[in-house]
């Protein structure tokens, strides 16, 4: 009976001793999978770490490119101001170029015609002289008769 119970006993023992192996190796297959998992999720979070960096760094970016092209557009903004305004200055000087234009061509006119008058005046006395002296010649041709 005691060698049927120790026999007994050595199956359960090597039973269990089998058992303690099969846990033991699932426990290192297990260990070694969570080994594989942990470090799959390092990978992963300095995947993400770098994922949010980089996201950071295009965010800061993008903002520093927007206040670029917010600075870009009001210094276009002001060059608009101030080509209009050098525009208005630039008619303002056309329209009186022209009005001192037309003011000459009118003073021209003025000479000319001043120049015409005064030489007109000229052969009217001219003339007038010439028929006080063909009178004089006249009357001294009469008088000599």
């Amino acid at each position: 009976a005691t060698d049927g119970a120790a026999k007994q006993l050595q199956e359960e023992l090597q039973g269990k001793e089998m058992e303690l192996r099969d846990a033991y190796e699932e426990a290192q297959v297990a260990t070694k999978r969570a080994e594989k998992a942990d470090e799959r999720a390092e990978a992963a979070e300095r995947h993400v770490t770098t994922a949010e960096a980089w996201a950071e760094s295009v965010a800061k970016r993008g903002k520093e490119v927007a206040q670029k092209l917010k600075e870009e557009l009001q210094a276009s903004k002001i060059e608009i101001r101030n080509a209009r305004d050098e525009m208005e200055a630039l008619l303002k000087r056309a329209y009186r170029a022209e009005e001192r234009a037309e003011a000459a061509e009118l003073q021209v006119k003025t000479a000319h015609a001043l120049i015409e008058t005064s030489v007109l005046e000229e052969r009217a006395e001219t003339a007038e002289v010439q028929v006080k002296t063909a009178q004089a010649l006249i009357e001294t041709s009469l008088l000599e008769l």
